[in-house]
Parts: C-alpha cells; structure tokens; sequence
C-alpha cells in the first residue's frame, strides 16, 4: 500500500515537472486572451447603468438582473455624446471585449452609446434638431409678434382644452380679437398629416394675422407629432407670424425652434398676441386724444405767434411800405433827373455860346481883314525897305555921280519893275489862293452852324411846349386843367389846358 502511494506520488511529480515546462507568462496569457476576445468581434448589450465613474475616460457599470459588466469609453468617443449619462439610465452599447494586463481586469470597450427605450426617440430628435439646425431651418423666422392683432388662427384639435384656455384669455384681454380654429389631430399616427392640412389652410387663406399651433400636455409620446419633421419645415417657412405652444414648461418640441416664438403654455401664446389689452387700448386713446388737443393748441399758437409775426413785418415790409420807399425813390430820382437836365441845358448854353464865338472869331470876313492888314502890313515894310535902299544907293552914288547919272535911270525902272513883279506875285499865288480856301470853308462851316443852332428852328416859325409841373415835353397823358409852357423865339407862352384830343386809327378821341 505504501509503495503504491510513493509510486503515485512519484507519476504526479513527473507530470508536474512536464506542465511547469510548457507553462505561459501571465502577460502571454492576457495577450492570448485578450487577442482571442477581440476576434469575437462587435457585440451590443443592453443594460442599467449602475455606476459612474469620470477621470480621462468614463467608466462605469451596467448590469441586468443577474450580472455586471466593467464598461470603458475612452475620451473621444465621450465628447461625440450629445446627452448626459445618469445612473439608472437604460443604454444600449456597441464595442468589444478586452482585458487590461496591468491588473488583468476584464472590460469592455465602448465605441457607440445610445439610449434604450424612449432614449432612442429622444437620440432620434436630437439628430434630426442637429440636422434641420445645420440646415438652417431654424433660423428662417425671427419675426416679431404684431403688437396689434385683429385675428387669430389656432391649429389645435377643437376638442381638447386648448381652444378653451385662448379663448378665455383673450376673452378677458382684448374681446376684439377674431379667433379662427383649425381642427386637426394633436396626437396619433395621423396628427402630423393632419396637422400639416390644418397649417397649410391657414397659409392659402391669409385670414389671420398670427398663427398659434399647439396642445395642452401630456406624456412624451403624445408631443412627438409636433416634432415631425414634415411639420417642422412647413413651420419654418409660414409666410405669417406663428407661435409654438406645445405642452407645458418643461416639455418641447421641434416646433418650438422652427416657430417665430415659443409659448411655454397654450394662454401664455393668447396673451403674447393680446399684448395689447383692451384696457391698454381705452388708455391709449384717451392719452391720444389728450396729446392730439394739447398739440392741437399748441399748433394753433405756433400759428397765431407766427402770423403776429408775419403781420409785423408786413408792417416793416408791406406792399404800402415798399410803395413809400419807391416813391420817396422816385421824387429823389424825378429831382436828380431835373438837375441834370437843367445842368445839360446850362452846359449846351455854355458850349452853345463858346461855339458862337468860335464863329465870329473864324469868320471870313475877320479872316481877311487879318490879311489885308498883314498885306498893308508887308506893303509898307517893302516901301520903307525899297526907300532904305534907294537912300543908300543915293548915298553911294555921291562918290560916283559922274557914273550914276548916266544909268540912274535905267536902274530906277528896272527896280520898279521888279518890285510890280513881286507884287503881283504875291496878289497871284499861294497866298491868294490859301485865303479863298480859307474863305470857303468858313462859309461852310458857318452854314452847319447856323442849321445845328436849335435858336434857328424857332426862328423858323417852330415851337415847343412842356408841362409846368413835370417840366417834361408834353405827352399823351396830359389832362385838363394841366398848365404848359410854349417857347417861341420871340418868348414863352403860359397856358392852361382845357381840352385834350388824342387821334386813335386815324379817329380824334376826346
């Protein structure tokens, strides 16, 4: 028995000895495993979430009703999550196993995160807010909500008590405003075509001038046809403001971002429209009309200081005012014209008489007198040079009486012929001929002068009259009972009007 056991003892040593040769490392172990594990490939589990834990990376636990399992997400897939993870939450994970050498702890290695149930809905409305938001379809409407509003369109279904609370509230607001109900399903399969039919009646009538679309609360679910996306983007293009009010202050729907406002509640929408209340309304007018009378008045005197005004320097600056200045004008004009006048009138006098000196010093017969006293004047000075020099011939003479005597004679009529010679020149030459032209200009200009001397005309039989009080030449607007003055060459003649004939086409008119 003995032997038998040390024999047995003696097989178990041998075979321990051959397994400890073709023993694994534990890192070539967890390598083997984790490298079979991988070859798994991709699993989904669903589970609760159970424990959380945020360092770098998330990790935490999820479990069912009868195990656990160690979950990692690693830092980049975590910030491509759009929602917070709470313990208790139902996920649905996608990833692989692994095992962490380090401490050879067995995880699971996630690489999408979702969650289950209601949380793949809310996931789903995420995705299509990030999508329709990227698009730009809630950005289409920021209109403001008319502060005056005549009428309403509600598109809500008639039944339920959002009608009720618009109504009632607008009702105590302001009763003047017009209520349209569209009637359309507010929950079901069919809501969001129905409510689609509803939105697009209100848009091809144009009754209303704001829009409100919505429905009283009610579970997640219920609210999910205001989030469909059909009605989100007929929303976003509603050519008339519209307000969403879907449910309650907590609860939402896509509506609320492709709307133009979002109510938190159905009677919060009714008093956005009716921001104006009927009270508002009676004190606006009444403050109207109060500002309307106080501007009114205040007009009327800024009217009536302005015509004070106006009268003023009508006063100042009047027609009859402007008539005085001109005529004061016109008498210091009338009295600088008959100065000048008679300035002119004296100057022609003055020149008139210069002239006729001028002619009696330019006569003809002055004229020739001048030369016949020149020429008596030259005659006696060839006498007295001709008596000089016979004189001192005589004188010579008397040394040569003897040679005289015999040519005394001869040389006396040669002499006197010489000076009948000169003298005849000068009586037939330049000279005579430079004084009849002389003598026939002056007769010319005597001629001009007697025919340009106005005192000529008179002498003629012509006269002239002017009016004593204007002193003008008379003209057509003489008047009877005007005095004038005829100037003759022999005087003045003083008369007094007593009739005036004017011709007219060849007819005399009186």
């Amino acid at each position: 028995m003995l032997l038998n056991n040390i024999n047995q003892d003696k097989d178990s040593n041998e075979t321990l000895k051959l397994r400890v040769n073709n023993a694994l490392s534990v890192s070539s172990f967890l390598q083997i495993t984790n490298n079979a594990l991988k070859n798994f490939g991709i699993a989904t589990i669903q589970g609760e979430i159970s424990e959380l834990k945020l360092y770098n990376h998330l990790y935490f636990k999820i479990k069912d009703e009868n195990a656990v399992l160690d979950c990692l997400m690693f830092a980049q897939v975590l910030n491509k999550l759009n929602f917070k993870l709470e313990v208790g939450m139902q996920v649905v994970i996608q990833g692989s196993s692994a095992i962490y050498a380090k401490n050879g702890q067995f995880r699971f290695i996630v690489q999408h995160l979702s969650i289950a149930g209601r949380g793949l809905i809310m996931e789903r409305l995420i995705k299509l807010k990030e999508r329709l938001e990227a698009e730009g379809v809630f950005n289409r409407l920021n209109r403001k909500i008319p502060m005056f509003v005549n009428t309403v369109g509600i598109i809500t279904s008639k039944e339920g008590r959002v009608v009720h609370d618009i109504t009632s509230t607008l009702c105590k607001r302001n009763p003047l405003i017009k209520v349209i109900i569209y009637d359309a399903k507010v929950q079901g399969d069919d809501a969001p075509q129905s409510l689609l039919e509803a939105l697009n009646l209100a848009y091809e009538q144009r009754l209303c001038d704001v829009l409100i679309i919505g429905r009283g609360g009610g579970s997640f679910e219920d609210l999910l046809a205001f989030s469909d996306e059909s009605l989100v983007r007929a929303v976003s293009l509603s050519p008339i403001p519209i307000i969403s009010a879907v449910g309650h202050e907590p609860d939402f729907a896509l509506t609320d971002f492709a709307a133009d406002k979002r109510a938190p509640t159905p009677t919060a929408a009714a008093q956005f429209v009716s921001e104006i209340t009927i009270q508002q309304i009676q004190e606006a007018i009444i403050n109207y009309e109060q500002r309307l009378n106080a501007n009114i008045l205040k007009f009327v005197d800024s009217y009536r200081m302005r015509l004070d005004k106006l009268l003023v320097t009508l006063e100042l600056k009047g027609p009859m005012q402007k008539i005085a200045i001109n005529k004061l004008a016109l008498n210091n004009i009338c009295v600088r014209l008959d100065s000048a006048i008679a300035q002119i009138h004296k100057s022609r006098q003055i020149y008139l008489a210069k002239l006729q000196d001028k002619i009696v010093t330019l006569a003809p017969e002055r004229k020739l007198n001048l030369y016949k006293q020149r020429l008596l004047g030259l005659e006696n000075n060839l006498n007295m040079s001709m008596q000089a020099y016979i004189f001192k011939a005589k004188e010579r003479l008397k040394y040569n009486e003897f040679k005289v005597n015999a040519g005394i004679d001869n040389y006396c009529n040669v002499a006197n012929r010489r000076i009948t010679n000169a003298y005849n020149k000068v009586l037939s030459g330049p000279t005579q001929i430079t004084l009849a032209n002389l003598d026939k200009r002056l007769s010319s200009i005597n001629s001009k002068l007697i025919a340009l001397n106005p005192l000529a005309i008179l002498q003629r039989g012509y006269s002239y009259t002017i009016n004593v009080k204007t002193k003008k030449v008379v003209s057509a607007n003489l008047q009877r009972g005007d005095s004038i003055k005829t100037v003759t060459s022999f005087g003045e003649i003083i008369s007094l009007v007593d009739k005036v004939t004017l011709k007219t086409d060849g007819q005399d008119t009186k």
